[in-house]
């Protein structure tokens, strides 16, 4: 058997659907976490000033992701985006999803040789947890050493017990090596649960589409109410995810 988080353990997940073992082209907590923290991004890209002419996101998955923070950019015929993953089956489908997008197969380790300049912006979403706890702060010197000075961060992570983490041990984490300038919690823990009841009878899951989800579309709004009555009802436990964004000083 694989080991948890390995490429060969990626490989083999991937192999098993027809698209990602995840659901995270169709789940609604998924794309509601999407539409999330892209307005906190484009919020706080807006409030420093910053243009992003090189955007890279490690851990991209199929793309999807990716291709949604490109798009909500400001359109740009010098910009620079590149996805990094791991599984080449994932690059594989996220090429044939998004053929503007320039994808590479390869651990996180190995994204400095895939840069011409500094990046901009830079995304890890739902990836340190698969690394051992002694190599999370080694992944954060990889992208400090990538982002230019002023450079913006986003991470994100499952809460949960090891390998997971809570709010705060993400927080503590990246701030050993960053500012951090924005940081939210999820409570969408119930909703969560009852999507991967249903992750197992994917045959009959319902099919969703990002745009659905974006902030002020009616997907959001229902999500974003439904995660109130979670809080209410679950207070702490309803925690679902963390997400963190920081500079580069």
């Amino acid at each position: 058997m694989s080991t948890y988080g390995t490429a060969d353990w990626f490989e083999t997940a991937y192999r098993r659907s027809a698209s990602d073992p995840w659901g995270l082209d169709w789940r609604p907590t998924q794309l509601f976490r999407y539409g999330r923290m892209l307005s906190e991004l484009l919020r706080c890209a807006a409030e420093r000033g910053q243009s992003v002419d090189f955007l890279a996101d490690v851990g991209c998955a199929t793309g999807d992701f990716t291709d949604l923070v490109r798009r909500a950019l400001p359109p740009s015929s010098t910009r620079r985006v590149l996805g990094l993953d791991m599984s080449p089956t994932a690059i594989e489908r996220a090429r044939e999803r998004h053929p503007d997008l320039e994808l590479h197969a390869a651990p996180l380790g190995e994204l400095p040789r895939f840069l011409d300049r500094p990046v901009d912006l830079l995304c890890c979403l739902e990836v340190l947890y698969y690394l051992p706890w002694e190599e999370r702060l080694a992944a954060l010197d990889v992208f400090s050493s990538a982002l230019r000075p002023g450079g913006m961060l986003l991470v994100s992570s499952m809460i949960g017990e090891s390998p997971y983490m809570g709010h705060r041990e993400l927080c503590d984490l990246v701030r050993q090596r960053f500012d951090i300038i924005a940081t939210s919690c999820l409570d969408l823990w119930p909703l969560v649960a009852l999507e991967k009841g249903i992750l197992r009878l994917a045959w009959k899951a319902p099919r969703f589409h990002l745009r659905q989800f974006l902030p002020g579309s009616q997907g959001f709004r229902i999500v974003q109410r439904l995660s109130r009555v979670s809080a209410a009802a679950f207070g702490g436990r309803a925690r679902s995810h963390s997400y963190v964004i920081v500079v580069r000083l």
